[in-house]
């Protein structure tokens, strides 16, 4: 193919016909020739002016209807022509249209590897991976030690193969192609697909992110991400991911964002993650528009690495769908809203509804209703479709020992610890089955191969829960404060620990820390607000309390709960005007607090005995109507 580069300056006239300059048409030998404009639009092309390269196709296009010369000729022209054309379609991503010309460029000069490698990639980028596999099947064989068909050839029949020869071969392509990019990544997603997410961490971990390339920036960190997630390390990915954020609005980071605050029990935060993904109207993926056919003469294996990393971009655009949906069904849940949750669950499963994930999230909304006998089967039917996908048997054991099916539980988990790798989650089970039986001996040894395994907070978690369950506070305390040195950010932690030291009378200070700390992180949470006040009360700094629980109710005055607590202290405090002021304000909107009514009552019996009884008589009405009160955690300077 000739490479004349020919500067050249279109201008359009008041009819719009394509007119050349006169310095133009100096350095033009000959310019009715097609080839000339041909030439030019390609030019053009590899220098991103979509518009002049247009120009010169429309003017080629015109020369090349007058020729009546020898078919030949004529026919070089079309397939050249029709070449340029699949280029400027895919520049502009119109993946059919560039199918199209590629295809016609092949009509005029069949077997021509150069339209045939073009048309591989526009499939390759349009993810028409079935086209793809047969024809790279056919060219493989016409072209054997063809270096870019040879690589294409592997990686295709790769993408769909799952089984351990397609890893080899993906291992063998990072062997021959160590520079190469899109093959790690293949690897990666093959190990991803087959749940194998320790060795696709140690894929992850051969391409540190000082060498991410900025086509790979989304597609690795969301890979990254998606695999701490499924080894539970949600901080990780909060730490991964918190600065990114700030550079991409991406609405798939701030799914993953949104999961990995609710995987650390911080709903607030994922709320507000997950309503900004919602938010989100564009998708920040690799642009490889930049990089077209007409580049990959100069740079062949780079050029398809960058459409492989793009492919794999957006099957993890698709995959990372599931964040969204997952954190929808978390906030539905939350809220007791399960006909919602159910039926985005549907949506869940009518989207993969050949992976046990889809089920697995089914019997959770099963699970969490109530309905433990369908979620039973839920679970059952993600393992029928995956016998070693781990959630699901975690979740099934859960369910059978919620139904005291202790001896079905066992079984399922025997066979889980020989089909599965040793898992925190497979301890933790033993050790709350052992439990549930009456062998707390056995329940602690396990536990302790749990936090041995030194995977993740939760075996600790668990452990500090444990020796509560056995009246154990010291030790309980002792864990907790150890677990802190090293997970001293987690928010379950935290909330854990703060509430052990304001057990303990000599340790309210403590309590203090802890809680100034969590609201640092949480400064919208109401328990956390509550749970400072509280310690601030009890450690004997009443100002405090107020204080704070004062400019929480100016800046979110929704939160009754706190405006009963900020009652209740002024109480505390003898502060009686302003209790009553409160209490006052707090009835204007929830009539029915007869707690509210009750200590209202008590400030009346002073100053207005006939209001102060009325009140009385109003508030033992609600009491008899509500039996359990849901403000008992405020009783610790309740009036009697």
């Amino acid at each position: 193919m000739k490479k004349i580069i020919i500067g050249l300056i279109f201008v359009f006239s008041l009819f719009s016909h394509i007119m050349l300059s006169a310095s133009a048409l100096d350095q033009v030998r000959t310019p009715n020739d097609p080839i000339t404009w041909l030439n030019y639009a390609r030019f053009m092309l590899e220098k991103n002016d979509s518009q002049s390269a247009w120009a010169g196709l429309s003017q080629a296009r015109k020369l090349i209807h007058a020729i009546t010369g020898p078919s030949d000729q004529l026919h070089r022209y079309e397939a050249e022509y029709y070449q340029i054309e699949g280029e400027w379609y895919f520049q502009k991503k119109s993946f059919d249209r560039s199918a199209h010309s590629f295809k016609q460029a092949l009509k005029f000069t069949p077997g021509n590897l150069e339209a045939e490698i073009a048309l591989s990639c526009v499939w390759l980028a349009d993810n028409k991976i079935q086209e793809l596999t047969d024809f790279m099947a056919k060219i493989q064989v016409e072209h054997p030690n063809h270096e870019i068909v040879d690589f294409l050839y592997h990686i295709t029949q790769a993408s769909k193969d799952f089984s351990p020869k397609s890893e080899k071969t993906r291992q063998d392509l990072i062997k021959r192609q160590p520079a190469l990019l899109a093959p790690k990544i293949s690897l990666i997603h093959f190990y991803v697909q087959n749940g194998q997410f320790d060795l696709a961490k140690k894929i992850l971990d051969q391409v540190p992110e000082t060498e991410w390339t900025e086509i790979m920036q989304v597609p690795l960190a969301l890979m990254s991400a998606q695999v701490s997630l499924m080894l539970n390390q949600p901080q990780e990915v909060v730490d991964k991911l918190k600065f990114r954020i700030q550079k991409h609005e991406d609405y798939r980071f701030l799914g993953l964002l949104s999961t990995a605050y609710v995987a650390l029990g911080d709903f607030n935060r994922a709320s507000t993650f997950f309503e900004k993904a919602l938010k989100a109207k564009e998708k920040t993926m690799a642009d490889f528009s930049v990089l077209t056919p007409a580049n990959a003469r100069q740079h062949n294996l780079g050029y398809i690495d960058s459409l492989l990393v793009n492919y794999y971009s957006q099957m993890q655009s698709n995959l990372t769908l599931m964040p969204l949906n997952l954190v929808k069904i978390t906030y539905y849940l939350k809220h007791g809203q399960f006909i919602q949750a159910r039926e985005e669950a549907g949506k869940f499963r009518h989207l993969y509804p050949n992976q046990a994930f889809s089920y697995d999230v089914l019997g959770i909304v099963d699970k969490t209703e109530g309905n433990y006998p369908k979620a039973e089967k839920s679970f059952k039917s993600a393992i029928k479709l995956n016998e070693i996908y781990l959630p699901a048997r975690v979740h099934l054991v859960e369910i059978l020992i919620k139904q005291r099916k202790y001896h079905e539980a066992r079984l399922l988990l025997s066979d889980t610890s020989k089909k599965c790798k040793p898992d925190s989650k497979i301890f933790l089970l033993w050790s709350k089955l052992e439990e549930f039986e009456g062998n707390s001996d056995a329940a602690k040894q396990y536990l302790e191969k749990a936090v041995n395994l030194k995977q993740n907070l939760e075996p600790g978690l668990e452990f500090v829960s444990f020796y509560l369950r056995q009246d154990k506070p010291k030790l309980a305390l002792l864990l907790a404060e150890n677990l802190e040195k090293h997970h001293g950010n987690d928010l379950r932690l935290l909330n854990l620990l703060g509430g052990l030291y304001l057990e303990n009378s000599q340790e309210y200070q403590k309590a203090v820390a802890v809680y100034q700390k969590l609201v640092q992180f949480l400064p919208e949470s109401p328990s956390a607000i509550q749970n400072l006040a509280k310690a601030y009360c009890l450690s004997k700094q009443p100002k405090k309390s107020v204080a704070i629980l004062e400019q929480y109710v100016s800046k979110y005055p929704d939160y009754i709960d706190v405006h009963k607590q900020l009652a209740l202290q002024y109480l505390h405090d003898k502060n009686l005007e302003k209790a009553k002021l409160a209490f006052e304000k707090i009835l204007k909107s929830h009539p029915e607090d007869y707690l509210s009514l009750h200590n209202l009552a008590m400030l009346y019996a002073e100053i207005d005995s006939r209001k102060s009884l009325a009140l009385a008589r109003q508030a033992n009405e609600m009491l008899a109507l509500n039996k359990t009160s849901s403000d008992a955690k405020f009783d610790w300077f309740q009036i009697k």
